[in-house]
């Protein structure tokens, strides 16, 4: 089978995605025109590729953040589409009030690239990140809007905030921080004196090493695909908490699931750790030749049906 998946060209997680499915499937990426399938995995191309899609059309969208709901043209997605591929319930329930086309689930699955053994310099980078004994906390996705120091709310960077400040009245802790746009925490951490460090531009050796230093990771979001970080820190074996959002209910343990700041914070000091059944859930349903499988699979499906 021939199939198209569009590129998204600005660092975002989806070209990653692509390049995985690429490498895994047993189909062949070939030009929108020459295509038996097409596949918009970034939907934000939608109103503009339209015009040249004669496969049939298949969208994938990840997250519907309540607050952007009129950024998105469902009526076009209705009437051109053959279907959208979301990666959790919680999206497809959402999406289930405003699209009339078929809804299919096929999770993400954690990115080749990060699938990497531990890194035998994890003993001198911890000493480096915590000279004092200071507890790691990572978070390794965007808080801001754009390069503004305004929260990107699906993200959550205010719960996160309000834990971290909890945690620090208590603990000994510093939080590592990765990624583009974390103007908002960076921010708020210069005026609160939360210790911190961060790596705008951390290399993929350098993300996993930061993975297997940590110990802990917290995704405080409100709405989102994934994240990869559920997955990602799941399979180095940190140590979890997370809001109940996208996939975080269906790959950890349910003891890593928080419903407010108290609950980050009770957990913490619990010492919640769930790692190897977080991990064992990851390596036994999330890997990227299970999930391009099951991508492959329902594709072809797809064609018998318009056979």
């Amino acid at each position: 089978m021939k199939i198209f998946v569009n590129k998204e060209r600005s660092g975002w997680i989806l070209d990653e995605i692509r390049g995985d499915y690429k490498k895994f499937t047993r189909n062949n990426l070939v030009g929108i025109k020459d295509a038996d399938i097409i596949w918009l995995l970034n939907f934000w191309d939608f109103n503009s590729m339209i015009g040249q899609c004669k496969a049939p059309v298949f969208i994938s969208i990840h997250h519907v953040p309540k607050h952007k709901i009129k950024q998105f043209s469902f009526n076009l997605y209705n009437e051109y589409a053959s279907g959208c591929i979301v990666p959790n319930k919680k999206t497809e329930e959402v999406l289930r009030k405003y699209l009339t086309i078929p809804i299919y689930v096929v999770p993400y699955w954690i990115l080749s690239k990060m699938m990497r053994p531990t890194n035998s310099q994890v003993v001198e980078r911890k000493k480096e990140l915590s000279p004092n004994n200071e507890i790691l906390i990572g978070s390794f996705q965007k808080d801001s809007e754009g390069s503004t120091e305004k929260p990107k709310l699906e993200k959550g960077p205010d719960i996160f905030l309000d834990v971290v400040l909890g945690l620090k009245k208590q603990h000994n802790i510093k939080v590592v921080l990765t990624g583009y746009n974390r103007k908002y925490l960076i921010s708020n951490f210069n005026k609160h004196d939360v210790p911190f460090v961060f790596y705008e531009q951390a290399s993929v050796d350098d993300l996993n090493l930061l993975y297997d230093c940590l110990d802990w990771y917290f995704v405080t979001s409100r709405s989102e695909g994934g994240p990869q970080g559920v997955l990602e820190a799941s399979y180095h074996k940190v140590k979890i908490l997370s809001t109940d959002v996208g996939m975080a209910p269906d790959v950890l343990h349910s003891d890593c699931i928080c419903r407010n700041v108290s609950e980050f914070i009770e957990k913490f000091n619990q010492n919640i750790d769930r790692r190897e059944d977080n991990y064992r859930t990851v390596e036994a349903e999330y890997t990227p030749q299970l999930i391009v499988e099951r991508l492959d699979d329902f594709f072809e499906k797809q064609i018998d049906k318009v056979k």
